[in-house]
């Protein structure tokens, strides 16, 4: 990319001042070396799954790596994302954020076994040039740990300088969303995919609730399993605009 080109992107690119993912050094290692592979204090198999999306609005393409067994700190298996930017040379291993539930601005906190990164999914949510990251923890306890397995989503947003942790997190109480409960084991946000469903320019975000009950009382259907489709807006994904599966 020219430096006139690369000027003319970033000017175009919406951002607004946000704590943004700090980059952290990175520590690559591939299968021909004597040791397992790692990003930047990665400790798990890199790579569960993949995703990738221009997040800086830089035009090129940035991957995004969602390692769901990662250990945090003491909590085994809490899982983190870690994203790589792209560049001229391609793929920039010497520019890699880590995120996970225990990173400043990050909700949640980081516990055994969330699976934080296990969904991953990119998409463009309001408009700018920067793409967005959406992260499913289909194991997250909620309600102050009460509700065993009920799943979490966190939307980060892209900036012209990488990954924004000032994160949009909901589940299916969060107030002006859906009306539906947080049930034990519901996994909500076991998988997330993006597309512009209605066609309005704004990417909108579909996420599993495989094991959502359906129904109630004598006609409930357990464990039926359901999709809810969220809408993006200029102002990002809304809640409030949804469907149901």
């Amino acid at each position: 990319m020219t430096t006139r080109r690369l000027m003319v992107a970033l000017a175009i690119c919406v951002s607004s001042v946000a704590v943004v993912a700090t980059g952290a050094e990175a520590d690559i290692r591939f299968p021909d070396d004597d040791t397992t592979n790692s990003v930047a204090g990665v400790e798990a198999p890199l790579g569960h799954r993949l995703a990738t999306g221009d997040l800086n609005g830089d035009g090129y393409e940035d991957l995004v790596l969602g390692n769901w067994s990662d250990d945090v700190g003491a909590a085994r298996r809490a899982g983190s994302v870690a994203v790589v930017y792209g560049g001229e040379d391609g793929l920039d291993w010497t520019d890699v954020d880590v995120i996970h539930q225990d990173t400043p601005g990050v909700g949640g906190g980081a516990e055994e076994d969330d699976s934080f990164g296990e969904a991953i999914a990119i998409g463009n949510f309001d408009g700018d040039c920067c793409d967005d990251l959406a992260v499913g923890t289909k194991r997250d306890d909620l309600e102050s740990n009460t509700v065993r397995d009920a799943g979490w989503v966190q939307i980060f947003s892209g900036t012209p300088s990488g990954l924004d942790t000032d994160d949009f997190g909901f589940d299916q109480e969060t107030p002006g969303g859906w009306p539906a409960a947080n049930e034990e084991l519901d996994w909500f946000g076991d998988n997330l995919q993006t597309g512009d469903f209605d066609a309005d320019g704004y990417d909108d975000l579909a996420i599993s609730v495989v094991f959502e009950d359906i129904g109630t009382g004598a006609s409930a259907v357990e464990d039926a399993g359901a999709v809810v489709v969220v809408f993006g807006t200029a102002s990002g994904i809304d809640i409030g605009e949804y469907q149901v599966i």
